[in-house]
């Protein structure tokens, strides 16, 4: 999967599966730039892990146009120092993924520059666009990362 997707790859009411792991360079740089973050270097990317799995559904809106739905979850598993005993310590995370693109132009049309996520159906979804047909996974994917990180390493840690 390419950090930046084509969104008419995908075909309106299509649903199109994507895997990718360390080996992607791009996900391989959100894991190490999390490890630098967490006082690690590259010599423990050989301990460390991530994984993403995620279905893009496309489906037209009369108000929005091509809507990009992406639906699934990034796995990560990283070093990390303990904030009691400064040790280093293993985290992993389970991100789920709920997000959905709207073409650039919406944001303006539809007043949405302050939003952050938007409802479709029942379902709130994370808000993101694509410009020229390009939608960017890999700040999807660094936004999520870093939100979900714990603050706090080893505490809390279940």
């Amino acid at each position: 999967m390419e950090k930046y997707f084509r969104v008419n790859k995908v075909r309106i009411d299509e649903v199109k599966e994507f895997h990718a792991d360390i080996k992607v360079e791009w996900l391989r740089s959100i894991l190490l730039e999390l490890l630098n973050d967490c006082g690690h270097g590259a010599e423990d990317l050989e301990n460390s892990s991530i994984n993403l799995k995620v279905k893009l559904d496309k489906e037209h809106f009369d108000e929005y146009g091509e809507v990009l739905f992406c639906e699934g979850k990034i796995s990560v598993k990283y070093c990390d120092v303990c904030v009691k005993t400064g040790d280093s310590i293993t985290q992993e995370l389970e991100i789920p993924v709920s997000s959905v693109f709207l073409e650039h132009h919406n944001e303006k049309k539809h007043k949405l520059d302050d939003e952050i996520s938007i409802f479709f159906g029942e379902q709130e979804w994370d808000l993101y666009y694509y410009k020229n047909n390009m939608a960017n996974f890999m700040t999807v994917v660094h936004e999520y990362v870093f939100l979900n990180k714990n603050p706090y390493p080893g505490i809390n840690n279940e």
